[in-house]
């Protein structure tokens, strides 16, 4: 504390302060004669100042799950900056903004009055006009926090499409943590943010992969708990939870729900995860498909699975896309939907055609499509190469395992819709086997390989059974 006279100017002006924002409607009376603030303050002498709300279990919870030494942290509604100044004397470089004035005058005069280095604060409301601000001066932040301010947002906006697209702006493309209090009063009634769905919906509209509930602390009156959530923006953690498990690659990828272990405290979206490494055999076509859609989502093709990264971890390399809704072609066959499949198909065959790359694989369980929307989507792009491309010239393929591999590849290639005397890496093979796929008759035939497929392995299990 600089003198006495500054800590008394300060305690004038928390008497003073209507903190008048909506945050501070029902504790702080703009009449009361008491010395009262909703969050506590982070700096000795001021016992004589009625605290609505303790931070201590708050800070703890963040602290045990992050380390924010080096972090830029955006403090969203940070009152008079109770959390700033801790995560600050942690190491954090912390911008707190609110839309009230007086939580304002009061954090910026214990800063000036503390000497802290390491913290700003603005009078702003959370607006696009506010983040363009923040964007200019101080560029991309690691760290959002949205402490018991969601509901408030909504009761400014109306509804929660304009505060994700606000939040949505905070993204970008190395490791980002969002710490998400949800809570209601009942001066702004959002009861239906604080339930598990609405929880999932927010994380993943925020576009967070992953997400848990680290605990819980009292709310202001201290009868009622608010739980603690931290979600993550970026995709190592995922890597590292498929990496620390041993799996072949086998040509199809992992697909990872939102339900998972009870022991696994992370909770993922919808993902399809499709993971190798350079010793295994396989490599060689992971990495053509891999590559294959890096550079094809570039062209925005309607068609593509939705890339949502790539990468290299321990080893291991990953291609993560968004997990795709829609039925698979062997699970919604229609003679109605046939004339919009084909339709869609030849697309895509032009779209190909005019790129110089062939398919090769347009099987039934290749191509998902929503008969609601029309959409389609191709899948499976290890065999999208040039065409008129030699695959064992084009991989350099020397191992004795990835020849056989390839080989025993190229032989199944197109399943049984391919047309063996039509020659694989050509636009006249993708034409036979889409008309082959969209036809009844193959269909049949497809269905029934798989139910004697099926029937073949419920015979195997009755025997083994049986013993």
């Amino acid at each position: 504390m600089k003198t006495a006279r500054d800590k008394q100017q300060l305690l004038e002006l928390i008497k003073r302060s209507a903190f008048s924002g909506p945050g501070n409607a029902r504790f702080i009376h703009p009449e009361s004669r008491d010395f009262s603030v909703y969050q506590d303050i982070p700096f000795p002498g001021f016992n004589q100042v009625n605290i609505q709300r303790q931070n201590d279990t708050r800070i703890d919870l963040i602290l045990d799950h992050l380390n924010v030494s080096g972090k830029k942290v955006l403090d969203i509604g940070c009152n008079i900056g109770s959390i700033s100044f801790r995560l600050n004397q942690r190491g954090a470089y912390c911008v707190g903004i609110d839309a009230d004035a007086d939580s304002i005058r009061v954090a910026s005069s214990l800063k000036r009055i503390h000497h802290v280095k390491g913290v700003e604060f603005y009078h702003r409301p959370f607006n696009s006009s506010a983040l363009d601000f923040l964007s200019v001066r101080h560029g991309q932040f690691d760290i959002i926090l949205l402490l018991s301010v969601y509901h408030w947002l909504l009761y400014e906006f109306g509804s929660s499409g304009p505060v994700i697209t606000l939040l949505n702006r905070l993204s970008h493309d190395h490791e980002q943590t969002i710490i998400y209090e949800p809570s209601f009063s009942s001066y702004a009634c959002f009861p239906d943010t604080t339930t598990p769905g609405a929880i999932d919906e927010f994380f993943e509209s925020t576009g967070c992969y992953g997400w848990q509930r680290v605990g819980q602390s009292f709310a202001s009156n201290s009868r009622r708990t608010r739980g603690l959530w931290l979600g993550k923006r970026n995709l190592n953690e995922l890597c590292r939870t498929i990496g620390n498990k041993k799996s072949d690659y086998r040509g199809f990828p992992i697909v990872l729900l939102k339900s998972t272990p009870k022991k696994d405290t992370f909770k993922w979206r919808y993902l399809t995860v499709t993971k190798s490494e350079p010793a295994r055999p396989g490599y060689f076509l992971f990495k053509n498909e891999s590559s294959t859609l890096l550079r094809l989502s570039a062209l925005n093709l309607s068609f593509l699975p939705q890339l949502v990264s790539s990468r290299s971890l321990s080893g291991s390399d990953f291609v993560v896309s968004r997990f795709i809704r829609y039925p698979s072609l062997d699970q919604l066959y229609s003679k109605k939907l046939i004339p919009a499949i084909r339709s869609r198909l030849y697309e895509i065959l032009a779209v190909f055609k005019k790129l110089g790359l062939t398919h090769n694989d347009i099987i039934p369980r290749n191509i998902f499509f929503d008969p609601v929307s029309s959409r389609l989507i191709l899948i499976d792009y290890e065999f999208c190469l040039p065409a008129g491309t030699d695959p064992e010239h084009s991989f350099s393929v020397t191992r004795k395992d990835v020849q056989l591999l390839l080989s025993q590849s190229l032989r199944t290639l197109g399943s049984k819709f391919r047309n063996k005397s039509v020659p694989l890496f050509s636009f006249a093979n993708d034409r036979v086997i889409v008309n082959r796929v969209i036809s009844d008759y193959y269909h049949r035939r497809f269905k029934d390989y798989l139910a004697s497929r099926f029937r073949n392995y419920q015979q195997a299990l009755i025997r083994y059974l049986s013993r």
